[in-house]
This record gives structure tokens, C-alpha cells and sequence, in this order.
């Protein structure tokens, strides 16, 4: 019954984006200055893989 699984990761981690874009996830969205990382402040790609 599981129809969607979804998750976060920093637009800066390609090497991650690439690998959930393999296994089906596409990017939904993009959460502007969603934490702040080393000082500086990030974003986030909010990702969705849906089941059929």
C-alpha cells in the first residue's frame, strides 16, 4: 500500500541527487535556506519516488 516515499537533500550534494534520480525519485521542489551549513546558509532538494 506504500504509494510515496519521500526525501530531503542539500543541491549541493550532486553525487546524492544523481544516485536517488537512479532509483526513481524526481526533485519536487526546492527549500530555500534550509539549514545552515559551515556558516553559510543551504538549500534543500525535496525529493519524491511514487509507488504504482
Amino acid at each position: 500500500m506504500l504509494k510515496r516515499v519521500e526525501l530531503s537533500v542539500f543541491t549541493d550534494n550532486e553525487r546524492a541527487v544523481r544516485l536517488y534520480e537512479s532509483l526513481g525519485f524526481v526533485v519536487e521542489g526546492t527549500k530555500r535556506y534550509a539549514a545552515v551549513k559551515n556558516g553559510v546558509h543551504a538549500d534543500e532538494y525535496l525529493m519524491a519516488r511514487y509507488g504504482k
